[in-house]
């Protein structure tokens, strides 16, 4: 809607979707297909404005779309408040069954923006189903595997699988360069220990 855009969700989705499956199709490769839910900007009622209805419509617009375009899963992600991130899911499950990963953001305190610590997270998202439980985007590679790990120890998820997608860090202009704090190596440890944790979905945001 900020860009004038709001009449076009399900065209974008659903031709985003068809060429991801049509790049599959020409590269042959035996890949999956996940479709990008993102956060609504807006902070829920009665905290912030938009009712949780409309929000659960949103998503279930955007998510109807990915439908129709092909993708074999979803990654509802960059989520700042366990509130969105349930009404997203539950938006999902009304019109599908396919798996969802649900990764919220989390600050340098260990916390969403709405306030949510990583345990009440997985206590928050245990009877929804989703098929993994993460992380992504933040304020770097170690604070979001600290998150990651808090979630893991929890006793609500036995059983849960987890996924973490930092990215590199703040950006910061250097000479007219837009430079990230953590290099290639670092992001490469981060990795390392992210799979030498358990964790199942490792990548960067």
């Amino acid at each position: 809607e900020p860009f004038g855009l709001g009449d076009r969700v399900r065209e974008i989705n659903r031709r985003a979707a068809r060429n991801a499956r049509e790049a599959r199709e020409v590269a042959g490769q035996p890949v999956l297909i996940a479709g990008s839910v993102g956060p609504t900007g807006r902070t829920l009622a009665p905290i912030g404005t938009i009712p949780p209805e409309a929000a659960r419509e949103a998503f279930r617009e955007q998510i109807g779309a990915l439908l129709e375009g092909g993708v074999d899963l979803l990654i509802i992600e960059t989520i700042s408040s366990l509130d969105e991130m349930r009404e997203a899911v539950l938006a999902a499950r009304e019109v599908c069954d396919l798996p969802i990963v649900a990764q919220l953001t989390f600050a340098a305190d260990g916390r969403t923006m709405a306030g949510n610590s990583p345990a009440e997270v997985v206590v928050g998202l245990a009877d929804l189903g989703v098929a993994v439980v993460g992380a992504n985007c933040g304020v770097g590679p170690r604070y979001t595997l600290d998150a990651v790990r808090e979630m893991m120890a929890q006793p609500a998820a036995a059983g849960m699988r987890f996924a973490a997608q930092p990215n590199a860090g703040w950006p910061t202009q250097v000479a007219g360069r837009l430079m990230y704090p953590s290099p290639a190596d670092y992001f490469a440890e981060f990795a390392g220990d992210a799979a030498r944790l358990g964790v199942a979905v490792i990548g960067g945001c």
